[in-house]
């Protein structure tokens, strides 16, 4: 005969995530107040309940600076499709740190990673009484195509600032020759600016630009 169990039925209900389709770090850029400015895009229908800023000296190796867990904060980020994070805890003009940024869901699993990029650190030396040595990284980040870099200097004792020449991606270094300015007194400043093209998932391909500390 039939054999039936005594045990009553189960009702099972699953409940899906549904993952952003796109998230990714627009630029990384040090901003006016020296502090690393990270902006990032995000797919608004993404189900996330948190999310968080990495940074640290190696990429294999990063530690969170930021964590948002209030929904309304969430919220607005989704809603915006997007936003901004600031890094004030390390020294623009010491470190070149890199930032990646997590996603977090209701799932028990791994957080949805965003690209990964790293700043531009210049670093320059008088190395004649009228000549100035400067060199900085290539700038990084996923899926970014360094277009060219430009280098700007404030003389002092003139307002503003006035481009000294345009490098391709592959330059690291320049020599300033300062003869022309032998009778200013203060401090000359410097400031790298990378214009970059970032084939983005959402909206093809767009420009971006990103500066050095100063």
């Amino acid at each position: 005969g039939n054999i039936l169990s005594s045990t009553p039925p189960l009702n099972l209900v699953t409940e899906g995530v549904q993952p952003p389709d796109y998230f990714y770090i627009s630029y990384i850029t040090i901003n006016s107040d020296g502090h690393a400015e990270i902006q990032f895009a995000i797919d608004p229908t993404g189900e996330i309940e948190a999310f968080e800023l990495l940074g640290g000296d190696i990429p294999s190796s990063l530690d969170r600076i930021t964590y948002v867990t209030d929904s309304g904060e969430v919220a607005t980020l989704l809603g915006l499709g997007g936003g901004i994070f600031i890094d004030s805890t390390y020294d623009a003009n010491v470190f070149i740190r890199y930032f990646e940024i997590l996603a977090d869901d209701e799932c028990p699993d791994d957080a949805i990673a965003s690209t990964m990029g790293r700043t531009i650190r210049l670093q320059g030396e008088l190395t004649d009484f009228f000549e100035h040595s400067l060199s900085w990284n290539a700038y990084e980040l996923e899926n970014a195509t360094v277009n060219q870099c430009n280098l700007f200097m404030t003389i002092p004792g003139q307002p503003g600032e006035i481009l000294i020449d345009t490098y391709t991606p592959s330059t690291l270094s320049a020599i300033n020759p300062l003869t022309a300015y032998s009778d200013a007194e203060g401090t000359f400043c410097y400031r790298l600016s990378c214009d970059y093209t970032l084939n983005t998932p959402n909206a093809g391909p767009q420009d971006f630009n990103s500066t050095s500390n100063t």
